[in-house]
């Protein structure tokens, strides 16, 4: 089997460049061909809209001239379901369609609303994207009934799991006084926006220790929240108890999940699968999330975290207390969390998605 896959470029953030080489390896490791290409851009800084179009443009062109010269079987693109993506994978999809190679999408995320808010232009492309593809990944069974519902075809989608890269293991350091020298250590990792759950996570902290639960919160990542976040820290007079890092390189995030005693993750994101608590489960965190996308499929409440209410620090403050008074849950947390992460290597998830390959190809010997 001959693959060509579209990825984002080398220093783009987001869990793509995180999960998809390992698991690319492994399917080399199976007996594919797999040859990466560029297909989405760093375009962190703001570019033109002509800049943005030259950069769709070309590179539809180059994955053309690629698919034409060395005859690839399947095209599998990194992407996602959102107005811009829709718009950049439907043009390229009408010039790579009828080069000889399947076409599967798979979506890191998705705006399922969008089906039904999308004006006529949207919803004609979204239309065109799906009956173009030949298969589509998608992170959760919650983005498939929304697809589904729609009235789109099941037998189009597929839940597809990430992979997960598995660190060499420290003891889990439990934290056994949290009204003592030692406090009880929260570690929120995210890209900083709005629909992450920082802002609540933040009055969440507040609630907690004013119940008289010695709790810190360690903030890792950066965006448009964290100034907000810091100045409300100060208004609830808890900024020396929640510290912002900033974005850091891996391995310390690695360091950081080390020394925690709890993940704490109240996302009301459009989610596909948060590799912030599937990286979690490996260092024995229990997690607090709320219980949507790729969570809802592969979490058990009581026995991998407890889900609060979207939006509710109140909930939220409840849900963490609960787990710091319970050392017993803790612990049990701590040990199904370690064994789950086994269920997402690449070496587990690679002959899942060849499956899937063979099924678009109709080819079960390819």
């Amino acid at each position: 089997m001959k693959i060509l896959v579209g990825m984002p470029e080398k220093t783009a953030r987001g869990g793509i460049n995180a999960c998809e080489p390992p698991f690319l390896r492994e399917l080399e490791r199976h007996g594919a061909a797999v040859r990466e290409e560029i297909y989405t851009f760093d375009n962190d800084a703001k570019i033109s809209m002509l800049r943005r179009v030259r950069q769709v443009w070309k590179t539809a062109l180059k994955f053309r001239r690629i698919l034409r010269e060395e005859k690839f079987d399947l095209l599998h693109i990194n992407t996602s379901f959102e107005t811009k993506a829709i718009l950049r994978d439907a043009f390229s999809l009408f010039w790579l369609k009828n080069n000889g190679a399947k076409i599967f999408l798979k979506f890191h995320g998705s705006d399922v609303e969008l089906l039904g808010k999308a004006n006529f232009v949207i919803g004609f492309l979204i239309r065109y994207l799906i009956k173009t593809a030949d298969g589509i990944g998608l992170l959760s069974s919650e983005e498939k009934r929304g697809f589904v519902g729609f009235g789109f075809p099941e037998e189009k989608f597929f839940v597809v799991k990430n992979a997960l890269i598995l660190f060499a293991r420290k003891s889990f350091p439990p934290v056994e006084n949290f009204s003592g020298e030692t406090p009880f250590r929260l570690i929120f990792v995210s890209r900083l926006i709005p629909t992450k759950g920082l802002l609540e996570t933040v009055r969440a902290v507040s609630v907690l220790r004013e119940k008289g639960f010695d709790v810190v919160l360690e903030v890792l990542g950066d965006g448009e929240t964290r100034s907000v976040a810091e100045h409300l820290a100060k208004t609830l007079e808890i900024g020396e108890f929640v510290n912002f890092h900033g974005h850091v390189a891996e391995e310390t995030v690695r360091e950081f999940y080390r020394a925690s005693g709890l993940l704490v993750f109240p996302t009301f994101h459009i989610e596909g699968f948060p590799m912030v608590i599937f990286n979690a489960l490996q260092f024995g965190l229990p997690i607090v999330t709320t219980k949507i996308r790729a969570a809802a499929d592969y979490l058990k409440e009581g026995e991998n975290c407890l889900f609060c209410a979207p939006k509710n620090p109140a909930d939220l403050a409840e849900k963490i207390a609960e787990i710091i008074n319970d050392k017993d849950l803790r612990q049990r947390m701590s040990e199904n969390n370690r064994a789950l992460a086994n269920e997402f290597t690449a070496e587990k998830i690679a002959p899942e998605y060849l499956a899937i390959y063979r099924k678009i190809l109709g080819d079960k010997n390819c």
